[in-house]
Protein backbone atom coordinates (compact mmCIF):
# COMPACT_ATOMS: atom_id res chain seq x y z
CA UNK A 1 0.00 0.00 0.00
CA UNK A 2 2.79 2.45 0.85
CA UNK A 3 4.34 2.06 -2.60
CA UNK A 4 1.01 2.62 -4.30
CA UNK A 5 0.30 5.72 -2.24
CA UNK A 6 3.83 7.03 -2.87
CA UNK A 7 3.24 6.69 -6.60
CA UNK A 8 -0.17 8.43 -6.30
CA UNK A 9 1.38 11.36 -4.43
CA UNK A 10 4.56 11.39 -6.54
CA UNK A 11 6.73 10.89 -3.46
CA UNK A 12 9.71 8.61 -2.79
CA UNK A 13 8.77 5.40 -0.96
CA UNK A 14 10.63 6.42 2.18
CA UNK A 15 8.37 9.48 2.56
CA UNK A 16 5.20 7.37 2.97
CA UNK A 17 4.40 5.35 6.08
CA UNK A 18 1.30 3.27 6.61
CA UNK A 19 0.63 2.33 10.22
CA UNK A 20 -1.45 -0.83 10.52
CA UNK A 21 -4.22 -0.73 13.08
CA UNK A 22 -6.50 -3.36 14.52
CA UNK A 23 -9.36 -3.82 12.11
CA UNK A 24 -11.02 -7.04 13.17
CA UNK A 25 -11.83 -8.30 9.71
CA UNK A 26 -10.77 -6.86 6.38
CA UNK A 27 -13.26 -8.66 4.09
CA UNK A 28 -10.51 -8.93 1.49
CA UNK A 29 -9.51 -6.02 -0.73
CA UNK A 30 -6.19 -5.65 1.08
CA UNK A 31 -4.17 -5.35 -2.11
CA UNK A 32 -6.46 -2.84 -3.74
CA UNK A 33 -6.23 0.90 -4.00
CA UNK A 34 -9.58 1.68 -2.50
CA UNK A 35 -10.74 5.25 -2.26
CA UNK A 36 -10.38 5.42 1.52
CA UNK A 37 -6.63 4.76 1.46
CA UNK A 38 -6.04 7.28 -1.29
CA UNK A 39 -8.22 9.98 0.28
CA UNK A 40 -6.52 9.46 3.66
CA UNK A 41 -3.12 9.84 2.00
CA UNK A 42 -4.11 13.11 0.32
CA UNK A 43 -5.64 14.44 3.55
CA UNK A 44 -2.52 13.47 5.49
CA UNK A 45 -0.31 15.26 3.01
CA UNK A 46 -2.46 18.40 3.04
CA UNK A 47 -2.86 18.46 6.83
CA UNK A 48 0.73 17.39 7.47
CA UNK A 49 -0.37 14.87 10.09
CA UNK A 50 -1.51 11.22 10.22
CA UNK A 51 -5.05 10.45 9.03
CA UNK A 52 -7.00 7.27 9.76
CA UNK A 53 -9.60 5.84 7.39
CA UNK A 54 -12.24 3.72 9.12
CA UNK A 55 -15.41 2.19 7.68
CA UNK A 56 -18.15 0.03 9.04
CA UNK A 57 -18.75 -3.32 7.34
CA UNK A 58 -21.51 -2.03 5.04
CA UNK A 59 -19.31 0.83 3.84
CA UNK A 60 -16.40 -1.56 3.35
CA UNK A 61 -18.47 -3.71 1.03
CA UNK A 62 -20.02 -0.83 -0.89
CA UNK A 63 -16.93 1.34 -1.38
CA UNK A 64 -14.00 -1.06 -1.54
CA UNK A 65 -13.01 -3.48 -4.22
CA UNK A 66 -14.44 -6.65 -2.79
CA UNK A 67 -15.55 -8.33 -5.99
CA UNK A 68 -13.48 -10.72 -8.09
CA UNK A 69 -12.99 -9.55 -11.65
CA UNK A 70 -14.49 -11.22 -14.70
CA UNK A 71 -11.80 -12.83 -16.83
CA UNK A 72 -11.46 -14.34 -20.30
CA UNK A 73 -8.40 -16.47 -21.06
CA UNK A 74 -7.03 -17.77 -24.35
CA UNK A 75 -4.24 -20.36 -24.35
CA UNK A 76 -2.07 -21.71 -27.14
CA UNK A 77 0.87 -24.05 -26.66
CA UNK A 78 3.60 -26.01 -28.41
CA UNK A 79 4.28 -29.52 -27.15
CA UNK A 80 6.87 -32.21 -27.78
CA UNK A 81 5.62 -35.78 -28.25
CA UNK A 82 6.96 -36.65 -24.77
CA UNK A 83 4.64 -34.03 -23.21
CA UNK A 84 7.20 -31.27 -22.66
CA UNK A 85 5.75 -27.78 -23.07
CA UNK A 86 8.15 -25.83 -25.30
CA UNK A 87 6.05 -22.73 -25.98
CA UNK A 88 3.07 -21.04 -24.34
CA UNK A 89 0.98 -18.05 -25.36
CA UNK A 90 -1.63 -16.76 -22.92
CA UNK A 91 -3.96 -13.79 -23.34
CA UNK A 92 -5.89 -12.55 -20.31
CA UNK A 93 -8.71 -10.06 -20.71
CA UNK A 94 -10.00 -8.80 -17.36
CA UNK A 95 -12.98 -6.66 -16.34
CA UNK A 96 -11.38 -4.41 -13.74
CA UNK A 97 -14.50 -2.44 -12.84
CA UNK A 98 -14.76 1.30 -12.44
CA UNK A 99 -11.42 1.77 -10.70
CA UNK A 100 -9.13 -0.38 -12.82
CA UNK A 101 -6.93 -3.02 -11.31
CA UNK A 102 -4.24 -5.62 -11.67
CA UNK A 103 -6.29 -8.71 -12.52
CA UNK A 104 -4.45 -9.55 -15.73
CA UNK A 105 -1.10 -9.45 -13.94
CA UNK A 106 -2.31 -11.59 -11.05
CA UNK A 107 -3.95 -14.14 -13.33
CA UNK A 108 -0.65 -14.67 -15.20
CA UNK A 109 1.28 -15.63 -12.08
CA UNK A 110 -0.03 -19.20 -12.14
CA UNK A 111 1.71 -19.85 -15.44
CA UNK A 112 4.88 -17.99 -14.52
CA UNK A 113 5.44 -19.52 -11.11
CA UNK A 114 4.28 -23.08 -11.40
CA UNK A 115 5.42 -24.27 -14.81
CA UNK A 116 8.81 -24.54 -16.52
CA UNK A 117 8.13 -23.12 -19.98
CA UNK A 118 11.15 -21.91 -21.98
CA UNK A 119 9.19 -19.81 -24.51
CA UNK A 120 6.52 -17.99 -22.56
CA UNK A 121 4.45 -15.10 -23.88
CA UNK A 122 1.87 -13.56 -21.58
CA UNK A 123 -0.41 -10.71 -22.55
CA UNK A 124 -2.91 -9.15 -20.21
CA UNK A 125 -5.32 -6.31 -20.58
CA UNK A 126 -7.41 -4.79 -17.80
CA UNK A 127 -10.56 -3.04 -18.96
CA UNK A 128 -12.21 -0.38 -16.83
CA UNK A 129 -15.97 -0.81 -17.05
CA UNK A 130 -19.05 0.79 -15.56
CA UNK A 131 -19.32 -1.86 -12.83
CA UNK A 132 -18.34 -1.92 -9.14
CA UNK A 133 -14.63 -1.82 -8.42
CA UNK A 134 -12.92 -5.17 -8.25
CA UNK A 135 -10.24 -6.30 -5.88
CA UNK A 136 -8.96 -9.27 -3.97
CA UNK A 137 -11.60 -10.66 -1.59
CA UNK A 138 -9.81 -13.46 0.21
CA UNK A 139 -7.34 -14.12 -2.59
CA UNK A 140 -5.77 -12.47 -5.58
CA UNK A 141 -6.96 -13.28 -9.08
CA UNK A 142 -5.14 -16.52 -9.77
CA UNK A 143 -7.91 -18.95 -8.73
CA UNK A 144 -10.01 -17.78 -11.65
CA UNK A 145 -7.12 -18.32 -14.06
CA UNK A 146 -6.37 -21.75 -12.59
CA UNK A 147 -9.66 -23.29 -13.68
CA UNK A 148 -9.47 -22.64 -17.44
CA UNK A 149 -5.75 -23.37 -17.36
CA UNK A 150 -6.38 -26.76 -15.70
CA UNK A 151 -8.90 -27.66 -18.40
CA UNK A 152 -6.41 -26.60 -21.08
CA UNK A 153 -3.64 -28.65 -19.44
CA UNK A 154 -5.92 -31.71 -19.50
CA UNK A 155 -6.49 -31.16 -23.23
CA UNK A 156 -2.74 -30.87 -23.78
CA UNK A 157 -2.16 -34.14 -21.93
CA UNK A 158 -4.86 -35.81 -24.02
CA UNK A 159 -3.22 -34.52 -27.23
CA UNK A 160 0.02 -36.37 -26.40
CA UNK A 161 -1.71 -39.42 -24.85
CA UNK A 162 -0.47 -38.74 -21.32
CA UNK A 163 -2.14 -38.97 -17.95
CA UNK A 164 -2.96 -35.37 -16.90
CA UNK A 165 -1.17 -35.78 -13.56
CA UNK A 166 1.99 -37.04 -15.30
CA UNK A 167 1.77 -34.21 -17.81
CA UNK A 168 1.58 -31.55 -15.11
CA UNK A 169 4.33 -33.19 -13.04
CA UNK A 170 6.60 -33.25 -16.09
CA UNK A 171 6.17 -29.50 -16.66
CA UNK A 172 6.20 -28.22 -13.07
CA UNK A 173 8.83 -25.66 -12.19
CA UNK A 174 11.70 -27.02 -10.13
CA UNK A 175 12.82 -23.62 -8.85
CA UNK A 176 12.27 -23.41 -5.11
CA UNK A 177 11.59 -20.55 -2.77
CA UNK A 178 8.79 -18.06 -2.41
CA UNK A 179 7.97 -16.58 -5.80
CA UNK A 180 10.65 -18.82 -7.39
CA UNK A 181 13.33 -16.91 -5.52
CA UNK A 182 15.97 -19.39 -4.29
CA UNK A 183 17.23 -16.72 -1.87
CA UNK A 184 13.83 -16.68 -0.16
CA UNK A 185 13.27 -20.28 1.02
CA UNK A 186 9.79 -21.50 1.76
Amino acid sequence: TSRTIAAQLNLPYNRVRGAPTYSGVGFGSKGSNNRGKILAAYASRDLNRPVKCRRESEAQFSTSRSTQCGQHHTFKTGLKNDGTIVAWNQDNMVDSGAWGGRGSTDSSTVTQRFFNIPNLKLFGQDFATNTPGVGVPRCVHHPQASLPMSVFMDKCAEAVNMDPVDFIAKNLSTVSGVGQDPENPE
